[in-house]
């Protein structure tokens, strides 16, 4: 059993998130089998060493905590299992509810009925029954999911065809520990032959080659077979077994078993070819060849794409195995020779860096897949002294980014080197971020401008136009995301806090100063459609107070380039505007707690009154609009006239 602990693994999980890496989250059944090594562990120890991204595998048993990284997660990748209850489905669905893509990492032909009887042949079994309810929950699993892992084509194809959902392709592979093994080929007498699939499944695979086995045994005085494993044998198989001329040896850890693999001339491995043995992988062939034993194999759809004859091992048809064991035995020197290329293809195509690009590639093709992929636009405009603590936290968002996109607005402090040295460092932290700096050749005069030019360079399913003087917590966007839950929720946000130009809070929560009328309308998490909050709050005041606290969905219905060009034309209430056309297009969600972090700034009592006098007139030109266009309640058209005598009062606005 290969297995890390709980508590290891939510370590991995932690670091990875700080470092800004990508989490892969496998959800298994146990360690308790091969394949969990092969899918599960191995790639978990692949990606230790990617600086894009992180495979986490968490057990059946332990969706509590597999729930917890759900929202940190990139891609979900369920391990082949077939769950009776509800659970695993119910995961599958609290991904899609995130926008995750899931895929079903299925290793063998065990979902087409079709095939029911080839697989009972190929594994010599007599109970259907079980099978059937076997495919049916596997089919089950591989209905909900939005694609397929497998390990070569041929099954690739066949899943294709039987559930039309795409597939990937990530080969069955090595590990450390057994690429670190040491081990020394033995200096034995004679010729000494190993099988190592020796169950009763695997009974009319060996039976296939058992007449040529027995032919060289007989003709091969000093030729010995070792068989690993227990299975029914021929009577002539067992008149070898008590003549000395095989040896049976139990079943063993796989990293014994390398050091048995490594103890014989040559590797077996038949097969009876078939649909079913085609989507079986080769991992018999390289896990023989680390430990540089040449294998014979059958010519099934994976061993004849990974072996070149009598380069890297051989192929033989039931017909010809005698004569190329009698070319090995007779030829030593070619047997170490192929065995030496055997060993170096490996590493090369089944561990290390290919291996690694090869599951970065196909987890940034899931990635790419999924409907949460967030832009993160920064506009800037003489705020270099605040840029660094702005980027990292963005980049330390306990939630990943898709891309990082930084305009600026010709900038005449040195905000520009700022951000081209925090670009270069990012190049190195976070490779993987996709980071674009926009710069104006003028100034545009008008942030929503700078808006504007974020919706069009944004290629994300989700926008956050996060403002280069503001902050933010790091569990912001794993926050706010949770709204999208709902995919009627065109955009989510949450509560801010006002701190001044040091950083120190002055207001805890801008949504107390929001809620003049004192309705708790802010006291509790929510999800409203767009016009009752426009009814309830948005028709007396803007309640969005900084555009930072929002996530926007970026929603093709929603045309957004025609709503910012009309919110150009006011001054003081364009984002106001803004946000009371994109709430007509469905719901918006709040969240109470305060995770943006809203710099407020000083300004000159000249230029503070004459924004006064404007934002009067345009908010009294709002109301007017508001009105018109939405069907707004008695109460609270008394609230927007109160709200537009206490701006003109306060402001000291004669007319």
């Amino acid at each position: 059993m290969v297995n890390l602990s709980l508590k290891e693994r939510i370590h991995l999980a932690e670091q990875a998130i700080k470092q800004g890496k990508k989490l892969a989250l496998y959800l298994a059944k146990d360690a308790n089998n091969s394949q969990h090594r092969y899918r599960v562990y191995n790639p978990l120890q692949a990606t230790s060493k990617s600086q894009k991204w992180q495979a986490v595998y968490f057990f059946n048993a332990e969706l509590q905590t597999a729930y917890k990284f759900l929202d940190q997660a990139a891609i979900v990748i369920i391990e082949r299992q077939n769950p009776s209850g509800s659970s695993v489905p119910d995961f599958i669905h609290a991904a899609h509810e995130r926008g995750i893509h899931v895929a079903f990492d299925l290793d063998d032909l065990v979902f087409d009925y079709r095939q029911l009887g080839t697989l009972m042949y190929s594994i010599n079994n007599r109970n259907p029954l079980r099978w059937l309810l076997y495919f049916h929950r596997i089919r089950r699993i591989a209905k909900l999911a939005d694609s397929f892992i497998t390990t070569n084509d041929f099954l690739g194809r066949k899943l294709q065809r039987s559930f039309h959902k795409p597939y990937q392709l990530v080969r069955n592979s090595l590990n450390d520990e057994q690429v670190n093994l040491k081990l020394k080929k033995p200096n034995h007498q004679g010729f000494v032959m190993g099988y190592f699939s020796g169950t009763p499944t695997h009974a009319k695979d060996f039976a296939s080659i058992e007449p040529q086995l027995i032919k060289f045994l007989q003709t091969h005085d000093d030729a010995k077979l070792l068989v690993v494993g227990h299975m029914q044998f021929s009577p002539a198989i067992k008149q070898l077994i008590q003549a000395g001329r095989i040896e049976i040896q139990p079943f063993t850890d796989y990293l014994k078993l390398q050091a048995l693999i490594a103890s014989v001339d040559v590797n077996l491995a038949p097969l009876v070819i078939n649909d079913f043995t085609n989507c079986k992988s080769e991992l018999k062939f390289f896990e023989a060849a680390i430990v540089e034993t040449t294998t014979i194999a059958s010519p099934t759809y994976a061993y004849r794409h990974s072996i070149t004859e009598a380069k890297t091992g051989f192929l033989a048809k039931p017909n010809e195995w005698y004569q190329k064991l009698e070319y090995l035995y007779t030829h030593p020197a070619k047997n170490y020779q192929i065995a030496q290329a055997a060993k170096q293809y490996t590493l090369k195509h089944y561990y290390g860096a290919e291996f690694l690009q090869e599951l970065e590639q196909v987890y940034d093709t899931l990635y790419q897949q999924s409907t949460r992929k967030i832009s993160v636009i920064i506009p800037n405009y003489n705020y270099a002294k605040y840029l660094k603590k702005r980027i990292a936290s963005i980049v330390q968002q306990t939630h990943p980014i898709y891309e990082l996109i930084i305009l600026d607005d010709h900038s005449t402090d040195h905000s520009t080197q700022i951000i081209k040295a925090e670009i270069k460092k990012l190049q190195v932290t976070r490779p993987q971020l996709s980071v674009k700096f926009i710069p104006n050749q003028q100034n545009s005069g008008r942030a929503i401008l700078q808006w504007q030019k974020a919706f069009e360079e944004a290629t994300g399913d989700y926008i956050w136009l996060a403002e280069a003087d503001d902050l933010s917590h790091r569990d912001f966007l794993k926050t706010a995301m949770q709204g999208f839950r709902d995919p009627e929720v065109v955009l989510s946000y949450a509560n801010s806090k006002a701190i001044n130009q040091k950083g120190i809070t002055i207001v805890p929560r801008l949504s107390y100063l929001v809620d003049k009328e004192r309705t708790g309308h802010f006291k509790q998490d929510y999800c409203l459609d767009g016009e009752t909050e426009i009814r309830q709050i948005m028709a007396i005041r803007c309640a969005i107070r900084n555009v930072s606290a929002v996530i926007f969905k970026n929603d093709s219905a929603i045309p957004y380039a025609k709503y910012l060009k009309a919110a150009a034309k006011y001054q003081q209430v364009g984002d106001w505007y803004f946000y009371l056309q994109i709430l007509k297009h469905g719901k918006i969600a709040y969240f109470k707690k305060p995770l943006n972090y809203f710099r407020l700034h000083s300004s000159s009592a000249t230029k503070k009154s004459q924004q006064d006098g404007v934002h009067y007139r345009e908010l009294l030109a709002l109301h007017q609009y508001i009105l018109k266009e939405f069907p707004i309640p008695k109460p609270i058209q008394k609230a927007m006239q109160k709200e537009a005598a206490r701006i003109k009062q306060k402001h000291g606005i004669d007319n």
